[in-house]
């Protein structure tokens, strides 16, 4: 229990870190600590009109201090996570659940459990903008490949 207390004080500390940049909205759940992350990002994300994209992601930080990213509708709820949910919004519909799926997919198969949040080490905002950039990349990547 002094773990998952600890990791709280620590999510606490990043998620106010993390509003000097992001929309966040907090509350609490039966499972833990939940936040809403409203991001925005420049982009031609599942678009080639150069608008702004709205795609909907979840961060999982378990008690073990490891993130995984995934599309919102693959997360179910344990006890022992904490779920953030990220949202990247795009001026108007619809939202290209494809692209989202296959870049959560390649986020998550590349190194994410490398890249581990631990005290002193790595912050959320720091992967939060992480995300961002990796999913910039393999978007920009894979409009070369078409």
């Amino acid at each position: 229990m002094e773990l998952a207390e600890a990791l709280k004080r620590k999510v606490a500390r990043d998620v106010a870190q993390a509003q000097q940049f992001f929309l966040i909205q907090s509350f609490e759940n039966g499972n833990g600590l939940i936040n809403r992350l409203e991001l925005e990002m420049p982009g031609r994300i599942g678009m080639r009109s150069g608008k702004r994209v709205r795609m909907i992601y979840s961060l999982l930080v378990t008690l073990d201090g490891y993130p995984f990213v995934c599309p919102r509708a693959w997360v179910q709820k344990p006890s022992d996570a904490f779920i953030f949910h990220l949202q990247i919004w795009h001026s108007r519909p619809p939202l290209n659940l494809p692209e989202v799926c296959v870049s959560a997919e390649l986020l998550y198969q590349k190194d994410w459990t490398a890249r581990r949040i631990a005290p002193g080490e790595r912050t959320i905002l720091g992967f939060l903008r992480q995300i961002l950039f990796t999913l910039n990349n393999e978007n920009t990547h894979s409009r070369a490949r078409e």
